[in-house]
């Protein structure tokens, strides 16, 4: 699972299973025993989110925006490969 980013102790990754080809572009961030999936398609939008409080998904998701070129280059790159 690629590392792409990582801010402070946020880390943000695309996990790829070999011969898997994901149906939506998204991203995972991770910090310590939380987790959140926002999408990267059409508009960024959290998907979903464990152990964040609320005021830390809107943080991140300023950080998707900000990086969601970078993070749908990415996602081509491992889904091409699968």
């Amino acid at each position: 699972m690629p590392e792409l980013l990582r801010i402070g102790k946020l880390k943000f990754i695309i996990r790829a299973e070999r011969k898997v080809r994901h149906h939506r572009p998204h991203i995972h961030v991770i910090k310590a025993e939380c987790e959140a999936v926002f999408s990267l398609d059409h508009s960024v939008e959290c998907l979903g989110y464990v152990e964040f409080r609320e005021s830390d998904v809107r943080k991140i998701k300023l950080i998707v925006e900000r990086y969601r070129d970078l993070f749908l280059e990415e996602w081509s790159n491992i889904n091409e490969e699968n």
